[in-house]
C-alpha cells in the first residue's frame, strides 16, 4: 500500500510540474476535435433545415398556386442547434485548458519573480553588511577575485577582437563574452541607459548588448532593469588568459516579469 501511495504521489507531482504543457497540448488537440465535431454535425443540421423547408410544408392558395414559407435564421438555428452540442462542449473545454495553462504559468512566473526579488534583496543586504563589517577593501578584493574566476572560466579564443587604438579588451560577466571598449564609453552607455530607464520604466539587457556591439541573447528582452533600480556598472581590471589587461563588467539585473508584476 505504501509503495502504491508513493507511486501515485510521484505521478501527481509529475502531472503538477508539467500541467501547463499538458493543458496546452490538450487545448491544441481540443481545437482540432472541435473543428472535426462541427464538420460532422453540419450534415445532420442541414438535413433538419431541409426538413423544415420541405415541400410538404408549402402552403397553397385557393387557385392551386403554391409558395415557400421563408424561415428566419433564428428558426433555422432552433431546429438544428442540438447537433452542435458536442462541438460546443469540446470548444468550452478547450478554452478552459487555454486559460488554465495561462493561469498556472502566470502564477509560477509571479512566484519566481517574488523569489528572485527576495534573493536579490538578501544579496544586497549581505553585501552592505560585508562592507559595513569588514570594510570596502574586503568587498573589493572579493569582487576582484570573482572577476578573475570569470576570466579563467572563459579563456580568450581566436574569435575575440584584438584591441586597437584607445579600445581595450572587456568582458561581460553575465553572458561570458569579450568585446572592445573603454571606461569612458562604458560610463557613457550606463548614463544613456539610465536616462532611457527613467523615461521608459524598463530597459532590456539586449539594449545594453546592442550598445556594446554584442549580439542579443535569447532572454535578453526578459532580463534587464526597472526604474526602481538604476543601472550600476561595476568594473575590475584583471589579466585575461592571453595576459592582456581586461575590464570585467559586472551588474545586477531584474526580470521583465518583476516589472510587469509590479515587484
Amino acid at each position: 500500500m505504501g509503495n502504491l501511495t508513493s507511486v501515485l504521489k510521484r505521478i501527481g507531482n509529475k502531472i503538477n510540474k508539467n500541467s501547463p504543457l499538458i493543458l496546452t497540448c490538450t487545448a491544441a488537440a481540443g481545437v482540432i476535435a472541435t473543428a472535426v465535431l462541427a464538420v460532422k454535425a453540419t450534415p445532420a443540421a442541414m438535413n433538419d433545415i431541409c426538413m423544415l423547408e420541405n415541400p410538404d410544408d408549402f402552403l397553397g392558395e385557393p387557385d392551386g398556386e403554391t409558395f415557400t414559407v421563408e424561415f428566419t435564421l433564428t428558426e433555422k438555428i432552433k431546429c438544428s442547434w442540438r447537433h452542435y452540442i458536442p462541438a460546443a462542449l469540446m470548444g468550452t473545454a478547450t478554452i478552459t485548458c487555454i486559460f488554465g495553462a495561462h493561469a498556472i504559468g502566470a502564477k509560477r512566473q509571479a512566484a519566481l519573480s517574488g523569489a528572485y526579488t527576495l534573493a536579490q534583496t538578501a544579496l544586497t543586504e549581505y553585501k552592505s553588511k560585508v562592507i559595513e563589517t569588514l570594510g570596502e577593501n574586503v568587498d573589493e578584493k572579493i569582487r576582484s577575485e570573482l572577476a578573475q574566476d570569470h576570466l579563467d572560466a572563459n579563456p580568450v579564443g581566436v574569435d575575440v577582437p584584438i584591441p586597437t587604438g584607445s579600445k581595450v579588451l572587456c568582458f561581460d560577466s553575465y553572458s561570458g563574452r569579450y568585446f572592445l571598449s573603454d571606461y569612458e564609453t562604458l560610463r557613457h552607455i550606463e548614463n544613456n541607459l539610465n536616462q532611457k530607464l527613467i523615461s521608459d520604466d524598463y530597459v532590456g539587457l539586449n539594449e545594453l548588448y546592442n550598445q556594446l556591439g554584442l549580439e542579443p541573447i535569447k532572454l535578453g528582452d526578459d532580463l534587464g532593469w526597472m526604474s526602481s533600480n538604476l543601472i550600476e556598472f561595476k568594473f575590475n581590471t584583471r589579466l585575461a588568459s592571453n595576459n592582456q589587461p581586461c575590464i570585467v563588467l559586472d551588474y545586477i539585473i531584474d526580470t521583465k516579469t518583476q516589472y510587469l508584476n509590479g515587484f
